[in-house]
């Protein structure tokens, strides 16, 4: 692989911003919306402000790819989201909490397409490697390494999106990872004393020194056979540390 390949370039993206309930999708009930005694929403009410919300995400997904998140404005995202300025602050109220809201959604649908698990299935390396490819081709993704610098470069100031992206992306990971080693666990085919250490030296062994050098541009993305390979090299490894003997 070439070792000094440049840093791909184009918009950076931005990750989302944390907004005001612990959940991360697109679907989180936390419109920040006054409900007076008067005031009811029925069912097809409910479902337009679903509707609206993800229209709105969609609009600020474009706008935080383009400009970044110190670029982006609320104006901009009410324009490309088809909305009026007054509309986008009923459902954000700041462009920090909008950000945090499309990082917890972007975030909840990468989990839902990455991790998936065999938990009956009796081949656990088979999984793995499976699971692990489909984690580094996420993870190297050239909007993946952009939220994540985004993230970065904000989060000294606005913790809370490190925060956000942290428990919708890293953790939720970890956590439905150590439920897949459990299950195996139970079945006798591994052996450790906490899953969710394990799971998080798997995710470790994956990345090795490989994703800090293209995060940090020192090398290109390498070709998909180069994070296979990688993913099979710390399969090995946990599997000897870990497989029931």
């Amino acid at each position: 692989m070439n070792r000094s390949g440049p840093c791909p370039t184009g918009a950076r993206p931005a990750g989302p911003r944390p907004g005001r309930s612990a959940g991360f999708g697109v679907d989180d009930q936390e419109y920040p919306l006054a409900a007076s005694p008067e005031t009811t929403l029925d069912v097809p009410q409910a479902r337009d402000d679903g509707a609206k919300r993800r229209q709105i995400l969609d609009g600020a997904r474009r706008v935080f790819l383009s400009t970044g998140f110190d670029g982006a404005s609320m104006n901009e995202v009410a324009r490309a989201s088809g909305v009026s300025k007054g509309t986008l602050y009923v459902y954000f109220a700041s462009k920090e909490e909008l950000f945090a809201a499309l990082l917890r959604a972007e975030k909840r649908e990468q989990a839902e397409q990455v991790c998936r698990f065999d938990d009956g299935g009796p081949d656990v390396r088979a999984t793995l490697d499976a699971f692990g490819a489909r984690f580094m081709d996420l993870l190297l993704r050239p909007d993946s390494l952009a939220h994540l610098r985004t993230v970065m470069a904000v989060a000294p100031k606005f913790p809370e999106i490190g925060r956000a992206y942290y428990e919708a992306g890293p953790e939720t990971g970890r956590r439905r990872l150590a439920v897949y080693f459990d299950r195996q666990v139970e079945a006798g085919r591994l052996a450790m004393p906490d899953t969710l250490a394990a799971a998080q030296q798997f995710f470790d062994l994956c990345k090795a020194g490989l994703f800090l050098e293209v995060l940090l541009c020192v090398v290109p993305r390498p070709a998909q056979g180069e994070i296979e390979a990688q993913v099979k090299r710390a399969v090995d490894l946990f599997l000897r540390a870990y497989a029931a003997a």
